[in-house]
């Protein structure tokens, strides 16, 4: 208590004799604005500093090993503050509502988080990892990286790092920090305290790491903005009112066997209006009859780690746009394989693009070749005829978290194994970040069998985003993996992409509900299943599109005539598939009913094909003396069974 409440006090200079700075020795000291500790100091006692409301700085030498409760307690002018690499603890209360605290770094020394340590801290938007953390590259430590055994995610800049080497967060030791957006909490925490994160309304999202078995009371409670969580299989407890009146959309949880919660761990509003529950596909059926997890609006099996999509495949056609030339687009790429070739004793696959312009209205095509491509142990490559060598295209066989070195100079991070959450595609895809020297800069994600968001061609180490391309489409013969229905083609020849009509497929439930009592209305999820299960279909002359995207079983799609004989038929996953593009170019005039169904549901529509003009041959192999084009825009070498573009008239080959 030597200067305790000694409120005129404005500056102080402590000898370099002192070796303690005892229990309340500057208590309320609202006039003290700095402080210089010697680095003869080996301890700060509990309430040293609290009430130091005109604090504005403090800096505490390597010789301090120990900093007691309270210390820094209601500073609300200290801005900033930071640790010694001696201090293994951040003890209860020790920054109690320092409302002005922005940020904090926190040495790789520290083990434990404690009660209420950063509780009030509403100002606080970022806290540094120490430089030489074995966690982070020097250049990595303006981005936070949540990680568990299966999945990380990498937030930004001006996000919260919490040191690999701490092992614990004690109760409420967030609490209401308002300003925070996330959180990344490292592997090596076993436990999260009670109400650790409760009333972080700006709260985005959270991953819990791999190791932690319990999550504590109340949490992340009243986090208004946490829209996604990630819980790994290591999680046996989640207690009361965990995550209650949080606005969860998606929550991932990698645990098998269902942890034992307390009550209400969620609020129920959230999760029947707006929350999918991914979940092991081996512990669905236990999520979808178990209480609480069984009030999900939707349950969805993860990824199997070990399925993969390759990339460089026969049959597959990526259909580029670009944003500039209106919508409809009108400048159209069209990228295919056609053929392999050998080189360094690898076989690989030529990329050709064949591009289509409309210009006021007259359309012009060119055909280019792309290079050869080339994938092996889930990396792809492509040949650069200059350089004479293969160059890295994307590596999905990374880990989680990996940093990759490209051209000894740029560095990339690569995020978790993703599914949902991306429109158009149910597959897997990986967020990639350019860590450049003013902070780590968004790449376009990867997509697993599919490449870039923004096109096959585009390179994700280049460090460049390419504004203006855009994929809309990919396709593996019939099956659409990936599709972007936003934009309309205005490019491609009206031979080959006829105007689409639309039709809507009737949903009948083929296993019913229970009867309703007399005046008992649908509930509110039953109106959103039957909302969310709503296909529809596109035709022109050449092509049926059925667009699969709210499925996500096991079903048959099969097509009859008017005769009711089967024109096609297929068993589809449409866990992977957002939709279906069925050659019709063949079909004779007349009505077709195509219809999608499995053992509970069934969805029926029709559509109606009209005569063609298309020339028909019998012999493909008769010579043509002309460019060639399939349906997909592909510039081919002969004539194919089925349907052909042969300048710019339509040729069937019997």
């Amino acid at each position: 208590n030597a200067f305790y409440n000694c409120d005129k006090l404005t500056s102080i200079s402590i000898p370099n004799t002192v070796s303690a700075i005892r229990d309340n020795a500057f208590y309320m000291c609202s006039g003290l604005s700095s402080i210089d500790i010697p680095n003869s100091v080996t301890a700060i006692g509990e309430n040293a500093f609290a009430g130091c409301n005109g604090l504005t700085a403090a800096n505490i030498p390597n010789s301090v090993t120990t900093i007691g409760k309270y210390a820094f307690s209601n500073c609300t002018q200290l801005t900033e503050i930071t640790f010694p690499n001696s201090v293994t603890t951040i003890d209860e209360g020790t920054f109690f509502f320092c409302t002005g605290l922005t940020s904090i770094t926190i040495p790789n020394s520290v083990t434990a988080i404690k009660y209420r340590a950063f509780t009030g801290c509403s100002g606080l938007t970022s806290i540094q990892v120490e430089s030489g953390n074995p966690m982070y590259d020097s250049r990595e430590n303006c981005k936070a990286i949540i990680e568990t055994a299966e999945n990380t995610i990498i937030l930004g800049c001006q996000n919260t790092v919490i040191p690999n080497t701490v092992k614990s967060i004690g109760d409420e030791a967030f609490w209401a920090c308002t300003n925070l957006t996330s959180i990344s909490i490292p592997n090596s925490v076993t436990s999260i305290g009670d109400g650790a994160f409760n009333q972080c309304i700006n709260l985005a999202s959270i991953c819990i790491p791999n190791g932690v078995t319990s999550i504590g009371k109340a949490a992340f409670a009243d986090c208004s903005k946490l829209a996604t969580i990630i819980i790994p299989n290591t999680i046996t407890t989640i207690d009361d009112y965990a995550f209650i009146r949080c606005g969860l959309t998606d929550m991932y949880c990698y645990a098998e066997q269902l942890p034992e919660i307390g009550n209400d761990i969620f609020s129920s509003y959230s999760i029947q209006a707006n929350a999918t529950l991914h979940v092991p596909a081996s512990s669905v059926g236990a999520y979808q009859t178990a209480e609480q997890w069984k009030d999900f609006k939707e349950i969805v099996a993860l990824p199997a780690l070990d399925d993969y999509r390759t990339m460089v495949k026969d049959g597959k056609v990526w259909k580029v746009g670009f944003y500039g030339s209106g919508n409809p687009v009108r400048h159209v790429e069209y990228f295919y394989f056609d053929g392999d070739t050998v080189i360094d004793g690898k076989t690989c696959k030529q990329m050709m693009c064949q591009q289509y312009y409309n210009d006021d209205d007259s359309q012009l095509s060119t055909l280019s070749y792309v290079g050869a491509w080339y994938e092996e142990d889930k990396k792809v490559y492509t040949y650069d005829t200059t350089s004479k060598q293969f160059e890295l295209m994307y590596d999905f066989s990374v880990e989680a978290n990996d940093t990759l070195l490209i051209n000894q100079e740029d560095y990339y991070v690569i995020g978790p194994r993703q599914t949902g959450g991306l429109r158009g595609f149910k597959g897997v895809y990986r967020d990639v970040w350019w860590l450049a020297e003013e902070g780590p800069i968004y790449s376009p994600s990867w997509l697993e069998g599919v490449g870039s968001i923004d096109g096959p061609t585009i390179n994700v180490y280049s460090g460049y985003v390419d504004p203006l391309r855009f994929l809309m489409s990919c396709t593996v013969d019939d099956e659409v993996i990936y599709l972007n229905d936003e934009y309309e083609d205005g490019a491609t020849p009206e031979e080959i992409n006829a105007n689409k009509h639309r039709f809507d497929f009737t949903h009948t439930i083929k296993t019913q509900p229970k009867t309703r009592k007399r005046g008992e209305e649908e509930s509110p999820r039953e109106v959103a299943s039957a909302e969310m299960q709503a296909l529809y279909g596109e035709y022109s002359q050449q092509q049926l599109t059925i667009h699969l995207d709210p499925l996500d079983e096991t079903y048959v799609v099969c097509i009859t005539n008017e005769s009711n004989e089967i024109v096609y038929e297929k068993t589809v996953n449409t866990v992977d598939l957002v939709g279906l593009n069925i050659d019709i170019s063949t079909y004779a005039k007349g009505c077709y009913t195509a219809t999608v169904e499995n053992s509970n549901e069934s969805f029926v529509g029709e559509f109606e094909v009209q005569t063609t003009g298309i020339e028909t041959i019998r012999n493909k192999k008769e010579d043509v003396k002309t460019y060639i084009y399939n349906l997909q825009g592909q510039r081919i070498r002969f004539l194919q069974k089925g349907l052909n573009i042969v300048n710019g008239r339509k040729v069937y080959v019997k």
